[in-house]
Order: structure tokens, then sequence, then C-alpha cells
């Protein structure tokens, strides 16, 4: 899985820099409005939105993995580190709580 981690980190990264030149700032919070508005809000829940911690829930995986690995998610999810790291100036760290890949 660590190629797909860095393909998919690689394209994280991408978007993260490009959100990252349309925002007014790196906070965490503008960051993550803008990551959740790519989404369908019945996709979704946000359980909490600030500059210390963005949390969400997905209804359903939006890659499809679900009842997979959790080691296939943590690859997958690289998009979503790498692009909240390039975006806030890596300051930020994901923590992958349940997924749906593994069940949780």
């Amino acid at each position: 899985m660590p190629v797909l981690d860095d393909i998919l980190g690689r394209q994280g990264r991408a978007l993260g820099l490009k959100i990252k030149s349309r925002l007014p700032d790196g906070r965490l919070s503008t960051v993550a409005e803008a990551f959740a508005k790519s989404f369908d809000p019945k996709t979704i829940n946000i359980v909490s939105c600030s500059d210390k911690k963005f949390h969400l829930q997905g209804t359903t995986c939006p890659f499809g993995l679900e009842n997979t690995s959790r080691r296939l998610c943590e690859a997958v999810m690289a998009i979503d580190r790498e692009y909240f790291l390039a975006a806030t100036d890596g300051k930020t760290t994901l923590e992958i709580l349940k997924t749906r890949a593994a069940g949780e």
C-alpha cells in the first residue's frame, strides 16, 4: 500500500495547494469549510469544526471501500491527509477514529 499512499498523497497535496491559493487564510476551520463543500451533505456529518479540530463522520465511504481493510482506507485517506497538510502549512494531523472500510 505504500505506492497507493504515495500517489494519492501527491494528489492530495496538489489539491491542497490549489485550494490554499483560493482561500483568505490557512486556518483549519477555513480549509475544513472549503473541504466540506465538496461533499454531498447527505453523506457526511460534521461533528465539530474549529481551528483546533475538524471531525466528520461519513455515512458511506466516498471511495466504496466498505468492509475492505483499515490499511486500504489509510492509504486512500492520504489524499485528505496531504490536502490538509498543504492547505494549512503543515499544521494538521489526520487521525482515523473509525472506518467503514474495517466495518466500524
